[in-house]
């Protein structure tokens, strides 16, 4: 597999594994500072290894999490890591089975929420670099939310100025709204789970046991089920 950019020495995958109770999982590598204990699930790619398939790999082997990737939100170049300069990769994803290790390779996995997360270990500076965008993506997404609520709520004083028809108005658009995020992550990841494939099949047969066949058919499932819920 080529690496992009050629300044890279090798692929790295870092993962934002998020939860159905809306956290995140971080790990807690041994010698971490008490102040900033924490990290993302990331490790370098294996030679060769599509970065999303390494995605999965490293989860499962730091989190004891099984999980499907849903988009690359981020991408850069970071000099300076201990094993030279990686192109790194920062991804979503979803928790499709496994549990949480709590003597995992890399410390115990535990789930945070947003509004409650430990520091990043100041020595992992792409960890930090992918937390941040990832929170700006989130922010957008929320902005975005709220930008179509205000689109859907009805334009009557009377109703507005009326707090119970007013929250009720709000609650319903926020459900619309939320129905209609889940539907369009849902597409993103179908969408980069086909394109995997297609990569796959143009450096050989895809065989029924592929990686990259099973996380496609476990986005076409979650996009399925995600469209009959929104409708």
């Amino acid at each position: 597999m080529a690496l992009e950019p050629a300044t890279a020495d090798y692929h790295g995958a870092l993962v934002v594994v998020e939860m159905d109770d809306d956290q995140i999982v971080l790990i807690h590598p041994p010698g971490a500072p008490p102040d900033a204990p924490a990290s993302l699930p990331s490790n370098p790619c294996a030679a060769g290894e599509d970065p999303v398939d390494g995605a999965v790999r490293i989860v499962k082997e730091l989190t004891g999490l099984d999980v499907a990737i849903g988009r690359e939100f981020v991408a850069f170049v970071q000099s300076g890591t201990p094993t030279g300069t990686m192109y790194a990769h920062g991804y979503t994803a979803h928790v499709v089975g496994g549990g949480l290790l709590e003597d995992g390779p890399e410390g115990p996995a535990r789930g945070y929420r947003l509004g409650a997360l430990p520091a990043i270990m100041p020595i992992r500076a792409a960890n930090q670099r992918v937390l941040r965008a990832y929170l700006e993506y989130r922010a957008k997404r929320r902005g975005s939310s709220s930008t179509m609520e205000q689109a859907i709520i009805p334009r009557n004083e009377k109703r507005l100025n009326d707090p119970q028809p007013r929250r009720a108005v709000l609650d319903k658009a926020r459900r619309k709204v939320e129905r209609a995020l889940a539907v369009s992550d849902a597409a993103d990841q179908l969408a980069n789970a086909a394109q995997t494939l297609l990569d796959a099949a143009e450096v050989g047969p895809i065989i029924r046991e592929s990686p990259s066949l099973g996380t496609l058919r476990d986005a076409l499932g979650r996009y399925r089920q995600t469209a009959d819920n929104a409708s």
